[in-house]
């Protein structure tokens, strides 16, 4: 069996740093060839992200202007890889002093209009609300009204309009301040708790003293904006092969808070594109059912773009989630997650998306051994030291289906809505 080291990834700093010292290539005397050249730049970007090069004015160099690309100087670099493509102002400098140098300016005049938009728009955003307000609380209240206005069209199950009312006054008149990874407590309206390092047992008792299902809201310092759910896996084709699909599917364990409360297995996408694992309310009433009638505590509603292009606004939960190995062991200890829920039941053929939990709480490796199995490890070492398979991993292999004798689940599943 192939080692699975290849691709292992965990949370240890020192990990990454001893990934980092591995990932430099040793110098070499000898001067490389363009090939070399080409692969190495190749390594280095996929591994590691492109080379940062401060860009050089080219005005004076006495090439005039230059809209032929093959007639560039050989050493001109297009690449703005220096200033990071969402900071608008330094794009529109930068878009300005490209096309003041000459070279290929059609390019950068094109690229102006659109930073030029963004900063139109991002200034007008800034002028809608008091100078006074910083720009991360003026995104805040924004992405707030944009949640009220969806839940004022669409229902307000669990009472939250009063408390976003509330919010929003208070960052306006400023009794409430911004710090990242804080959160304030809200309760029909009113605020019960001061700014404060979120806590998993602070949130339950608040939420058990002022109703956790209705009335409730926890304002998180760190959302300015939508969440992402970028995949969707509402698969209407038939692929013409399972290895052609390059998704992995597994099970993860739900359970209400609660050393005694049973757990409710589902399967679910392995998904790195969720920023939230995302189950349906059919899912969470099962899971209540089992534990009693209990219900999962609602947190507060936030906004998901999605993979569409799409943005919707979802509630959130606490819910504790695990894995288990095919032992039925535990892979780790009952971790408190966030957890989004769609309304009504799964689709026939819609995946749930996993969001980070697998990889927050647990090792992962991949391998080119043409088995195309996700293997997920309680240790590192468990992933990277022989013999394996150890005790310690789950393979998770592609679904496997047999596509001769019926369609697959998601293609019957378009079928049946239709």
């Amino acid at each position: 069996m192939s080692n699975p080291a290849a691709g292992s990834s965990g949370s240890s700093g020192g990990a990454r740093q001893k990934k980092r010292e591995r990932a430099s290539p040793e110098p070499s005397s000898a001067p490389p060839d363009k090939k070399s050249r080409i692969d190495n730049t190749y390594t280095k970007a996929t591994s590691m992200g492109p080379r940062v090069v401060s860009y050089q004015r080219w005005k004076d160099h006495g090439f005039g202007k230059i809209t032929d690309f093959d007639k560039i100087p050989k050493e001109w670099d297009w690449t703005d890889y220096d200033i990071h493509e969402d900071d608008i102002e330094a794009n529109i400098k930068r878009c300005k002093e490209r096309i003041d140098d000459g070279i290929m300016p059609q390019w950068w005049e094109d690229k102006l209009k659109t930073y030029e938009s963004r900063k139109e728009q991002l200034d007008e955003l800034i002028a809608s609300e008091s100078p006074e307000l910083s720009l991360e609380i003026i995104a805040r209240i924004k992405n707030l009204q944009f949640i009220r206005n969806w839940l004022d069209e669409h229902g307000d199950k669990y009472r939250s309009i009063q408390n976003i009312d509330a919010v929003i006054k208070a960052y306006r008149d400023k009794s409430l301040g911004w710090k990242e990874e804080n959160v304030s407590y809200w309760s029909n309206g009113t605020r019960v708790s001061d700014l404060e390092p979120f806590d998993w047992e602070k949130f339950r008792n608040q939420s058990d003293a002022h109703g956790s299902d209705t009335g409730f809201w926890v304002e998180r310092g760190s959302e300015t904006g939508p969440d992402e759910l970028y995949a969707t896996w509402n698969r209407c084709e038939i692929p013409l092969a399972p290895n052609k699909r390059h998704q992995h599917n597994y099970h993860l364990s739900f359970r209400i808070p609660g050393n005694n409360n049973p757990h409710h297995s589902m399967e679910f996408r392995d998904d790195t594109g969720a920023s939230v694992c995302m189950i349906w309310e059919e899912d969470v009433q099962q899971i209540a059912n089992i534990a009693g009638g209990q219900k999962a505590r609602y947190i507060d509603h936030a906004s998901f773009r999605m993979a569409g292009g799409t943005t919707s606004v979802l509630p959130i939960c606490e819910i504790q989630m695990n894995m288990f190995d095919a032992n039925g062991n535990e892979m780790v200890r009952w971790t408190p997650m966030p957890v989004c829920i769609q309304p009504g039941h799964r689709p026939v053929g819609t995946m749930r998306l996993s969001g980070p939990f697998v990889r927050r709480s647990m090792f992962t490796a991949t391998a080119p051994d043409l088995n195309e199995c996700l293997w997920i490890g309680r240790t590192k070492s468990a992933l990277i030291v022989p013999p394996f398979p150890s005790v310690d991993i789950d393979a998770i292999p592609f679904p496997q289906f047999n596509y001769t004798q019926q369609p697959a689940p998601a293609a019957m599943g378009a079928w049946l809505r239709n």
